[in-house]
Formats: C-alpha cells, structure tokens, sequence
C-alpha cells in the first residue's frame, strides 16, 4: 500500500505514517482502545502536516471500504479540505484500484444509499446523513473529535491539532 501511495502521489510514507495508520487499523478493528487512542495521539504529533495525516488516512479509508465492503465516511474540518482530500484519494486509485466511489461533501450520499460502496469527505454537518454501517475516520480539531465519538460507535480517530 505505502509503495502504491508513492508511485501514485510520489510521497514515500515514513515509519510515523505507517505507525500510525497500523494504530488507526487497530482502532477501527476494535483491538485494545485505549492503547490505540493512546498511540494515535503521541504518533500524529509526529506528522507535522495535515498532508501527512491525509496520507495516513489513506489505509485505513481504502482497507475499510475495499476489504470490508463498508461505507467510509471521513470528516474533515472544511469543504475545502474534503476537495483536497478527494483528489488525493482519486490520485491514488491509479495505482491502487478502489470498487468503492469516491465523493466530495454531499455529492456520494445518493450512491451510498444505492447500495454502492462510497468514501464520502466532508464536514460533520454537511454529511450529516451518512449511513447507519459507515466507519467514520474523524481528521477534526480534538475537541469537535469528541463530539462526534460521544454520537458514533464506529469512529476511528486521527485527529488534527486544536
């Protein structure tokens, strides 16, 4: 997967991004929480960009929605940043072919209720109407992190800094 990401973003993932996309894994397999929300957090101090944890996400996202056939939702902090995070994730279907779609904000919320596979990015409130099996990676400032764990069991977390 990281030798997929660099040929197709010509980015080489580090042992921080590797890291710390095994520990996202672990969380959204439910393995031992709390050691995984504890490692999550010393690791993504060690990705300095949001690029980085953007790239990082990237496993889990294309794991999520291609090994288990789940909706993926990932919430970002604005439109903006869910665009950003779209090309990146189309960038790397070059070389990493996805059967899930890929959607910016509102636009996959009709293909996911039609029984496609989607990664929807977007703000909280925009994608407000995800669907009940979604796994949600949360990429937000620490404290709207909570907020969105206290509503969803199925959150994993990365979270930007505050």
């Amino acid at each position: 997967m990281a030798e997929m990401i660099r040929r197709s973003v010509g980015v080489t993932l580090g042992d921080a991004h590797l890291a710390t996309a095994l520990a996202v894994h672990k969380q959204m397999n439910r393995r031992n929480p709390r050691r995984s929300d504890k490692k999550i957090a010393r690791l993504s101090g060690l990705l300095p960009t949001r690029r980085d944890r953007s790239l990082v996400s990237v496993i889990p996202v294309f794991y999520a929605a291609d090994m288990l056939g789940l909706d993926v939702a990932v919430l970002v902090s604005t439109e903006e940043e869910a665009r950003e995070d779209v090309e990146l994730y189309r960038a790397v279907t070059t070389e990493l072919p996805t059967k899930a779609s890929i959607h910016a904000n509102q636009e996959g919320l009709a293909a996911s209720r039609a029984g496609v596979t989607t990664i929807n990015v977007g703000p909280p409130e925009v994608l407000q109407q995800l669907p009940g099996r979604a796994v949600i990676t949360l990429r937000l400032p620490r404290h709207r992190t909570r907020e969105v764990c206290s509503v969803s069991r199925r959150a994993v977390t990365l979270p930007e800094p505050d």
